[in-house]
């Protein structure tokens, strides 16, 4: 992956996240550029922030609508897959948490969080939030947990698929 300075990054965390969402990917892709705003680079047809988080918003082909259907209960219209430098771990986590928590907030429907394709963080079901208690939420920025809903359920979710 090339930077917008033409330097490489070492590409070595990825997250997705899965939604039904009454905004098609194309709305969902501006809310992402207005909340990600002047730390995108240059070139806004690259969601990228320079030595932190590489963004790409696509709707999903249709095998993993089936996936998502036979795993979730629901079928997704909307991917937004994320994936965090090496360089700036830090930094990449606090972008894409930032833009997580807005999207949920502002997009109602039901959404599945991964790592890496198949281990559930963060699921959202009719309404209810439910945390994977598995996952190191220690290592996330403290302020997660508190945009979160109030009546949040932590409990165990178990790998759903390999990649």
């Amino acid at each position: 992956m090339i930077d917008s300075r033409g330097k490489g990054i070492d590409v070595s965390v990825s997250f997705e996240l899965q939604g039904d969402f009454s905004a098609p990917a194309a709305g969902i892709r501006e809310q992402v550029v207005a909340l990600l705003g002047d730390s995108l680079s240059p070139d806004r047809e690259l969601l990228f922030v320079p030595d932190a988080l590489w963004v790409d918003v696509s709707p999903p082909d249709a095998e993993d609508t089936d996936v998502t259907m036979e795993l979730y209960g629901f079928r997704e219209n909307v991917g937004i897959h994320f994936t965090l430098s090496k360089r700036n771990l830090e930094g990449g986590n606090v972008h894409m948490w930032d833009v997580v928590l807005s999207l949920l907030s502002h997009n109602p429907g039901d959404a599945v969080f991964l790592y890496n394709g198949d281990r559930v963080v963060l699921l959202r079901r009719d309404g209810e939030v439910t945390l994977n208690q598995d996952w190191d939420w220690d290592d996330e920025p403290t302020w997660v947990r508190s945009r979160l809903p109030a009546d949040v359920k932590t409990e165990s979710i178990p790998v759903a698929r390999g990649d």
